[in-house]
């Protein structure tokens, strides 16, 4: 983690849809601005009622910094700082990481998009002492774009920062008690694995976690990422599951972007950030197939092999846990999903059987070689595994630039199979939900 690690704001669909809202200023409300500008013995009065309005108000929940990439900004910020502490034997005390903290958030702020969330808000509350509040954060939101003041010494960024942090560590409070299956969640991955019980135990967690389900689902990704430092053995997914990972092994050997018209570039060298804009998308192309819960149990059944007799019991039940709950969403931010992608194809020649070796081989070095995920499709299908030679088939297929009645019909032949094992799955509350 960078110490320059950017937070992302909670909700950037909503950041979009408030573009087109009226942020137009009448007299009065100008008038009123300007009065709690100049009204210095309320301003913390004011910013004390914003901290709960932004937690409590959905209209202004955007205002806050997303919970999980803020709990990874703030590991990111305060670790140097303690490790220097062990250095010297002066640990930092908490009243001293705070201001810090808040001054780096501060440095991540947009004022402009604040107004978005603002002026909407003002304009629509009928509380006096909310609006007034509001023309307050208002006010100060203006003077810091027409002063070009820093905006950690804005009382309102300071406030919005502290109520993210606020809402951060409660939720990773709350984490804690998910992971341990206690009230309110009474959480336990058997559940999310049992035909019977996944469906009414979904509902039940959406119910309680409501607005939050998603941050939760990131606490426990990040939890989930410890498996692969508890567990040294190699596992993972067979390479059928993630049969477009060869675009990305060809590109991180080769380190040379392929253009839309698939020419090489020799000039521009694949970055990190293309690079993982790429994993992404290749993830999202192999899961979104999958029903959620199958592909559920599916990690789970691959986990507990490989920890078997290698973890504790209850350790293990937590992992469980994180991992069964995590991987539940197909979501761009879900780093424990695209470790275990990424990680899959790594260890391909060691999570496969040894007939298929030469074949992976052949689709890391040639990805865009429709016969080499042919001969692979070929030799799963004759080993009846039919669900994998469904999906390797489709991908010759879209490689190919012929058409072939035999692979055609081929297809079909799988995807009637397929379509009978999917649908008991299908007929699940699906959970694949946009980040």
């Amino acid at each position: 983690m960078k110490r320059n690690q950017k937070i992302s704001r909670s909700n950037k669909s909503s950041l979009a849809r408030k573009s087109t809202v009226n942020l137009e200023l009448s007299d009065k409300e100008r008038e009123q601005i300007a009065l709690e500008m100049r009204n210095t013995t309320s301003r913390e009065s004011h910013a004390y009622l914003l901290c709960d309005l932004m937690v409590q108000n959905p209209e202004l929940n955007d205002l806050l910094f997303e919970p999980v990439s803020l709990f990874l900004f703030m590991i990111a910020t305060t670790d140097p700082m303690r490790a220097s502490g062990a250095l010297t034997g002066q640990m930092p005390k908490q009243e001293d990481i705070l201001p810090v903290l808040i001054r780096s958030m501060s440095d991540q702020f947009n004022p402009y998009l604040a107004l978005e969330f603002l002026i909407p808000a003002m304009k629509k509350t009928k509380v006096k002492r909310d609006k007034r509040a509001l023309c307050w954060a208002i006010g100060d939101m203006l003077h810091c774009i027409h002063k070009k003041a820093p905006l950690y010494q804005s009382l309102f960024v300071r406030t919005v920062a502290a109520a993210s942090i606020g809402v951060s560590t409660t939720l990773q409070q709350q984490a804690a008690l998910f992971l341990q299956g206690e009230e309110p969640y009474h959480f336990d991955y058997a559940n999310l694995v049992n035909d019977e019980l996944v469906t009414n135990e979904w509902r039940r967690l959406a119910e309680i976690l409501d607005r939050h389900l998603l941050s939760m689902h990131g606490f426990m990704s990040i939890h989930a990422l410890q498996i692969f430092e508890m567990v040294s053995k190699p596992f993972g997914l067979r390479f059928h599951q993630i049969i477009h990972y060869p675009v990305l092994a060809y590109l991180t050997k080769s380190r040379i972007i392929i253009t839309p018209d698939k020419t090489e570039d020799s000039h521009q060298e694949i970055t990190d950030e293309h690079r993982n804009e790429i994993l992404i998308q290749l993830m999202v192309n192999d899961f979104a197939g999958i029903p959620p819960f199958r592909f559920v149990k599916n990690i789970v059944s691959i986990v507990k092999e490989a920890a078997y007799g290698v973890m504790e019991k209850e350790v293990l039940h937590k992992m469980l846990n994180a991992i069964s709950f995590s991987s539940a969403f197909l979501t761009m931010s879900n780093p424990f999903l695209l470790h275990l992608y990424q990680r899959s194809g790594e260890w391909a020649e060691q999570l496969n059987p040894q007939d298929e070796w030469n074949d992976i081989i052949e689709m890391k070095s040639a990805p865009d070689n429709p016969a080499a995920y042919r001969r692979y499709a070929d030799k799963l299908y004759e080993k009846n595994e039919r669900e994998g030679a469904y999906f390797v088939y489709q991908r010759a297929r879209a490689l190919s630039k012929e058409s072939d009645d035999h692979l055609h019909t081929r297809i079909r032949e799988l995807e009637e199979y397929v379509t009978k094992e999917y649908t008991p799955d299908l007929n699940k509350i699906a959970v694949n939900v946009d980040a």
